[in-house]
């Protein structure tokens, strides 16, 4: 099975949609998210207005995430409540064709403390506890995204 995304579905066309279980009876259930519809974050288009994660050692991912246009841009706010390990990670992970956005952490400044590379921004040992961190999404074109967190683990 292939994802959703690497069909390339086109605007106007009619598709059908085939459920099928072995189980009886199946309960599911469908959920069309599209680009254009702001994700549950939206509203953190700037350092000033980013989404208040607080304390990032207690998430494994953040999900549900979009660039909902190539201009927008994503911003989260943090702390940790232990410094940071060099086997600490956080990981982009894309669900559309192309490129992955870009992925940065900042301090209040608005300086670029760390930036990903492949996706992945790996050794938050400069990161120190208690102190207020943002981490900024940014990309070329709309997609869906999710952030791996390894804090702590």
């Amino acid at each position: 099975m292939r994802p959703l995304a690497a069909a390339r579905l086109q605007a106007g066309v009619v598709y059908r949609l085939h459920v099928k279980s072995d189980e009886v009876p199946t309960v599911y259930g469908l959920t069309f998210d599209f680009l254009a519809t702001p994700d549950g974050a939206e509203g953190n288009d700037s350092q000033g207005s980013a989404y208040d994660l607080e304390n990032l050692a207690i998430i494994s991912r953040l999900a549900g995430l979009s660039l909902h246009n190539a201009s927008d841009v994503d911003w989260f706010k943090f702390t940790l409540t232990q410094d940071g390990a060099a086997a600490n990670k956080l990981e982009l992970v894309g669900f559309e064709p192309g490129p992955l956005p870009s992925l940065e952490i900042l301090n209040p400044a608005g300086t670029v403390l760390k930036t990903s590379v492949g996706g992945v921004i790996q050794d938050l040992s400069a990161l120190k506890k208690g102190q207020e961190y943002f981490l900024k999404v940014s990309g070329a074109a709309a997609e869906r995204y999710a952030v791996d967190v390894a804090i702590g683990q």
